[in-house]
Parts: structure tokens; sequence; C-alpha cells
């Protein structure tokens, strides 16, 4: 409400008349298209102009998240992996193209950029629990049960006690155990 009025006032009715302001109602529902359409643009003038300040290591983290909330996963992951080649000891920025590489809900194909990333992590922080995870998981796919095994009893001795994700990889440990 404004101060004065209630709170059904409406100010634009109030200015326009209420004719006047369902049709303005209508012109901004209309614009919506227009608008998505100015977003797009404005992150392409951002994108063309990272071309040119390769540098400009924040320019890259926002076009990453404006690429993400667009859904256009592909040059999302460009984007990031352009601010890990800027910062290369920025963990962070390694773990979020990890988990961008490696998505929870598809099977990931590995390839050698995940498994040199997760080294990378591995070497700037040694018991970074998502390259531990991540690793673990690749043995796993490859078929070498036992480094996943010897990769997750190490990476549980990193977590809290009553962590869930620590109670699942145990449960996965006993299971590989099992099969062995």
């Amino acid at each position: 409400a404004y101060p004065g009025h209630s709170a059904a006032y409406n100010p634009l009715g109030a200015c326009l008349g209420a004719a006047e302001s369902k049709s303005a109602l209508v012109q901004v529902t209309l614009n919506k298209k227009d608008q998505d359409i100015r977003i797009y643009e404005m992150v392409e003038q951002l994108a063309n102009r990272l071309t040119k300040v390769k540098s400009d290591l924040s320019g890259w983290i926002k076009l990453y998240r404006s690429y993400k909330v667009l859904n256009n996963q592909e040059k999302a992951i460009n984007a990031i992996r352009t601010a890990t080649e800027i910062s290369p000891d920025k963990i962070d920025l390694k773990i979020i193209l990890l988990k961008e590489l490696m998505p929870s809900d598809a099977k990931p194909k590995i390839t050698n950029e995940i498994e040199i990333l997760i080294q990378d992590i591995l070497t700037l922080e040694s018991k970074n629990i998502e390259a531990l995870f991540f690793k673990g998981l690749i043995f796993l796919k490859k078929g070498n049960n036992k480094r996943a095994i010897n990769t997750w009893e190490f990476l549980i001795k990193n977590l809290p006690k009553d962590s869930i994700i620590k109670k699942e990889i145990i449960k996965k440990i006993i299971d590989l155990k099992k099969e062995n």
C-alpha cells in the first residue's frame, strides 16, 4: 500500500484510468518476449566484450551464471572453463567445472579433462571432498573397485561423523567388498 491509500490502490490505474491501466498491463505482458530478447542481447554483449578482454575473471563468472539462467549448458561450461584457465589456483572454480562436467542426474562421460581437473584439485587440496568422491567414482566406472574403495575410505576419514554422504559411501564400500 502507498501512504494514504488502501492496499488495493493501483497507482497505474489512478494515473491512467481503469481501461488504460488494463491496456498498460497487457502491454507489459506482451513485452516479456522483448525483455527476453534484450536479456539474450545483453548476455551476448558480455560474451563479445570478454573475447576482447579475456583476463576479466569476474566477467567470465557472470557470463557462466547468465548462461546457467538461460539454460545454455554448453556455453556455461565454456565460460567457467575459461575462468579456471584465467585463475588456475581457484579450487572453487575448478569444483564448479567438475560438477558441470559430471552432473549427478546424468551418466557422465569420463574424459581426460575430468581426470586432469580432479588431479589439479587434489594437488591444490589433497583432502578435497568433491574431488575424492569423483576420483572414487571414476575408478568404479573403470572397474577398478579396489582403488575406488581405497579412495572412498580416505574420503570418509575426512567427512563429519554424522554425514549422510559418509553413510552412503560406507554402504557402497560394503557392497563393493562383498562383490570382490
